[in-house]
C-alpha cells in the first residue's frame, strides 16, 4: 500500500493496521498532529478505524497524564492555588481535545427533555387527572 493510511509497513498487514489505528486515534481525539505516509484525504480502511477505537483509551490516558501534570505544576511549584490549577487542567484538556467532551456537554444542556418526562411541577405529561385516579 503506497501512501495514505498504510504507514508503509506492508500491504494491509496487522502492523499496518495497528500503526494507522494509532495515528488515526491520536489525530481524531486530540489536536496533536501525527504524520502519516502521504497526504491523501481518502477514507481510512475499516481495520484502521477499528484499531483507532481500540487505541482510544490509551489516547485518553495520555490526555489525563498531561492534565495531571498541568494540575501538579500549577498548584505546587507555581503556587497558583487549587481552584486556579484545576481550571488550568480542565482548560488544557479542552484545548488538547478540541473541546470534544465540552461540546457533548453543551449539546446535552441545550436539549429539551422528551414529553414523557415528569415536569418540575410534578405533572406527568401524557396522562390526565382522571386516568391517574382510576
Amino acid at each position: 500500500m503506497k501512501g495514505g493510511w498504510g504507514g508503509g509497513w506492508g500491504p494491509g498487514g496487522e502492523r499496518d493496521n495497528r500503526a494507522s489505528g494509532i495515528a488515526l486515534s491520536v489525530t481524531l481525539f486530540t489536536v496533536i498532529p501525527w504524520p502519516r505516509a502521504g497526504d491523501d484525504a481518502g477514507v481510512p480502511p475499516r481495520a484502521a478505524v477499528s484499531a483507532a477505537m481500540a487505541w482510544a483509551p490509551a489516547v485518553g490516558l495520555l490526555l489525563g497524564v498531561i492534565a495531571s501534570a498541568v494540575l501538579l505544576v500549577a498548584d505546587h511549584p507555581l503556587g497558583a492555588g487549587p481552584l486556579t490549577a484545576s481550571a488550568l487542567a480542565v482548560g488544557s484538556l479542552a484545548v488538547l481535545s478540541r473541546g470534544l467532551h465540552l461540546d457533548g456537554l453543551a449539546d446535552l444542556a441545550a436539549s429539551r427533555p422528551p414529553p414523557r418526562w415528569t415536569s418540575c411541577a410534578g405533572r406527568t405529561s401524557g396522562r390526565s387527572a382522571r386516568s391517574r385516579s382510576s
